[in-house]
């Protein structure tokens, strides 16, 4: 089981759309402030399977201070530093 950030890093790793190499040095250097972002919101929480029961970050009954999945700031992270676009995101759906 894994969450759906982690499904669709999996995917665009596997498209070849994101080099897994390149991920372990980015993630040491950049830092993102914002938590939320409204296109891995609609596109990733929307349809992981633990959001109703196991998400603090995106259940009904959120807590402020939660913090996102690694799929999500993982993929947080691509789009931020522009390494990935929303095209990307979707192409790891197909």
């Amino acid at each position: 089981m894994a969450c759906q950030g982690a499904l669709v890093v999996e995917t665009l790793v596997n498209r070849g759309l994101v080099d897994q190499a390149f991920i372990l040095e980015m993630v040491k250097d950049i830092d993102c402030q914002e938590k939320h972002d409204g296109d891995l919101d609609n596109m990733i929480c929307r349809l992981c399977s633990f959001k109703a029961e196991d998400c603090d970050f995106q259940s009904i009954g959120k807590i402020d201070y939660a913090e996102p999945c690694g799929g999500y700031r993982l993929l947080r992270i691509l789009k931020t530093s522009g390494y990935i676009t929303v095209a990307d995101l979707e192409a790891g759906f197909r």
